[in-house]
């Protein structure tokens, strides 16, 4: 039971206005759509980590369009180890969200918010290096 209440607090991490403002529309819609179907909320949720896995990577593509080639080691650096801290972070949420869909979900649902957390910071320019 507590796996359960773990997984449905995770899956409505999207619930911050903050990240909830950046989804797309059609996840949004997707979403809602999805109503209480798990299987279905775990293919939108997919569906718009790789939209906005190619938004973070359009602006680090720019990053590094803009950075000199000493500062650019240090970025990749920083950019690989926040790699690793968010998928041993979205491992143990799954890993609390307990088996099955409710783990699924538990994942999906962090990668996707740490993704777009990662890329509002890093369009912010004081947060650049």
């Amino acid at each position: 039971m507590i796996g359960l209440f773990a997984a449905l607090a995770l899956t409505t991490g999207q619930a911050d206005p903050e990240i909830q403002a950046q989804m797309s529309p059609q996840h949004l819609r997707c979403m809602a759509e999805a109503g209480r179907s798990s299987d279905r909320r775990l293919t939108c949720l997919m569906s718009e980590t790789w939209r906005q896995d190619e938004r973070l990577n359009a602006v680090y593509r720019r990053m590094r369009a803009q950075t000199t080639p000493v500062r650019w080691t240090s970025m990749r650096d920083t950019q690989r180890a926040w790699i690793r801290v968010r998928n041993d972070y979205c491992a143990m949420s799954r890993r609390a969200a307990g088996e099955g869909i409710s783990a699924s979900l538990a994942f999906a649902d962090c990668y996707l918010t740490e993704t777009v957390e990662r890329r509002v910071w890093l369009e912010n320019p004081r947060n650049r290096p």
